[in-house]
């Protein structure tokens, strides 16, 4: 299972230099979490879609992102929406 999401640049740069930490759950789940939605990052998330059953996309918006995925990776996504109540 894999997670799509959104990062700003700043924050992922910031988390790049943290020490390594033990990740006992790396074999099953991975997060994803890209610097810039488009271009979209195909190389990237394609390689690490393929290691994946199931991919996740949780997104603050109703779905465009979920769309490219599916479109990149030709297979359906779950798609967890994070829309604020009006």
């Amino acid at each position: 299972m894999s997670t799509a999401g959104t990062r700003t640049p700043k924050r992922c740069n910031r988390l790049r230099h943290h020490p390594p930490r033990r990740q006992p759950l790396a074999a099953h789940f991975a997060l994803f979490r890209p610097i810039r939605i488009w271009p979209t990052l195909d190389k990237e998330l394609t390689q690490i879609a393929a290691r994946y059953k199931k991919i996740i996309v949780i997104e603050g918006s109703d779905g465009q992102y979920a769309n490219v995925v599916e479109r990149m990776l030709l297979r359906r996504v779950e798609r967890v929406p994070l829309l604020a109540a009006a």
